[in-house]
């Protein structure tokens, strides 16, 4: 997938560009983007020489998207499988007063809050594995385009 933002600032090899939400960017959050931002600052390894205020395009994989949305929905939907399962499982082995519907509703639910609640601590962890994937592919600099490493003038 390749996004268009405009490089903020520039420290060393690594340039900080922009985002603005698009229609087409919808709430995939593969970039970072949360539900409720417009814009975001990203990091990538300014291999193109971009400066400040340059228009430039960065690619990441369609593959961290997917990766993003099965961590988001896999792993609670997995835990809520579980729980359920288990629930059934101990109302047949054990004396317990409870319906074993409800037992296994509770530890359901229970356990796909708990996914939810690991996700929100490694949250971080994925978020600085994700940061890596980025790649500038053009950028734009007053009438020139820059792609890959070779100038053309437009004109």
């Amino acid at each position: 997938m390749i996004e268009r933002g405009v490089v903020s600032r520039v420290e060393g090899e690594t340039a900080y560009v922009v985002f603005k939400r698009s229609s087409a960017c919808g709430k995939c959050q593969a970039c970072g983007m949360l539900k409720d931002m417009s814009e975001i600052t990203v990091d990538v390894k300014n291999t193109l020489r971009a400066g400040p205020g340059d228009r430039v395009e960065i690619e990441f994989s369609s593959g961290n998207s997917l990766r993003s949305s099965l961590i988001a929905y896999g792993i609670p939907l997995l835990f809520l499988v579980i729980g359920v399962f288990l629930g059934y499982y101990i109302s047949n082995t054990v004396q317990i007063s409870m319906p074993g519907d409800i037992l296994a509703a509770l530890l359901g639910l229970g356990l796909t809050a708990a996914a939810f609640g690991i996700l929100h601590i490694l949250e971080p962890r994925f978020r600085r594995r994700l940061k890596n994937t980025f790649r500038m592919v053009a950028v734009e600099k007053s009438g020139e385009v820059m792609q890959n490493g070779h100038e053309n003038i437009d004109g």
